[in-house]
């Protein structure tokens, strides 16, 4: 699977982007709705039993997004869409929260 690598699921920044890629290839009508949503519902027990919550995940996404973009303004950037989507009222992440889900 795309979002593995040597066995281990890859970090929430490289979870996001592989799922933005999912989406991106929904609009664009390279991959259908149905072929996405297997994928994510696939992945889903695999990042549950990673992150326990949004929180976490996010926290994990800051982490990554650091080492990946170095700069201390695009950290503090991601860092306050992070709190955010985590406690914002009216956030996905507030509305779905991701210990939730069920397949």
């Amino acid at each position: 699977m795309i979002c593995f690598r040597e066995g281990e699921l890859l970090p929430a920044w490289s979870l996001s982007a592989a799922a933005s890629t999912l989406v991106s290839g929904v609009e664009l009508n390279g991959a259908s709705k149905e072929y996405s949503l297997k994928i994510f519902s696939e992945l889903l027990p695999y990042v549950q039993k990673k992150y326990s919550n949004w929180n976490e995940f996010g926290n994990d996404y800051i982490r990554e997004d650091g080492l990946v973009n170095g700069g201390k303004k695009a950290v503090k950037q991601t860092s306050h869409t992070i709190y955010n989507l985590t406690f914002k009222f009216g956030s996905l992440w507030v509305q779905f929260p991701l210990e939730n889900y069920q397949l």
